[in-house]
């Protein structure tokens, strides 16, 4: 999995660096010229497996009108640990899940502000905590919405609602997220 994630970073980087299109509205507000954006977000949220904090990398590029994001994740069960240490010494089960997913995103652009909301498709693998320790792995549809506050053409700060849906691991989170690029 290692050696897949190091392929999936490097191929986010190329196209990240990489010229893009421009998109043509009849609004000027809407218009979005050349442009990607990099998100570092992190919050808390879980599902009832796995609850703590969340990191969540995005990057988005434009694709005709629309925007592909690109997204890696990581649930880390801190709060099921630290709950679990303060009843019981022993306790050294610790919960996690990654997340792989490619989203096809609608992106609005203000003046002050870019809001977008997106769904696709995502890879999970992580470790259950609870009576039986058991790896999983499984395919799930990732949502999200998110509005960014961007003084300037580069950078903005915004808050993320994300969930991913699967068959039995399904997570909810919300993010403060920092982005990066060429915004709007």
């Amino acid at each position: 999995m290692r050696s897949n994630l190091s392929v999936f970073i490097l191929f986010t980087g190329i196209i990240a660096t990489s010229p893009t299109a421009t998109f043509a509205t009849d609004d000027p507000l809407s218009q979005a010229p050349s442009y990607w954006n990099a998100s570092l977000g992190t919050g808390v949220g879980g599902s009832s497996e796995v609850g703590g904090f969340v990191s969540v990398v995005d990057v988005t590029l434009p694709v005709k009108e629309r925007a592909l994001t690109l997204r890696v994740a990581n649930y880390d069960d801190t709060f099921g640990t630290i709950i679990n240490s303060a009843f019981d010494d022993s306790s050294t089960q610790h919960g996690f899940v990654k997340e792989l997913g490619a989203l096809l995103s609608w992106v609005h652009y203000g003046r002050w502000s870019q809001r977008s909301v997106g769904a696709g498709v995502s890879y999970l693998t992580g470790t259950d905590v609870g009576i039986n320790r058991s790896n999983f792995t499984t395919l799930g549809i990732p949502l999200y919405a998110e509005a960014v506050f961007t003084p300037s053409r580069y950078v903005g700060i915004g808050v993320k609602a994300s969930a991913t849906l699967t068959s039995d691991h399904s997570l909810a989170v919300i993010l403060m997220t920092f982005n990066f690029g060429i915004l709007n």
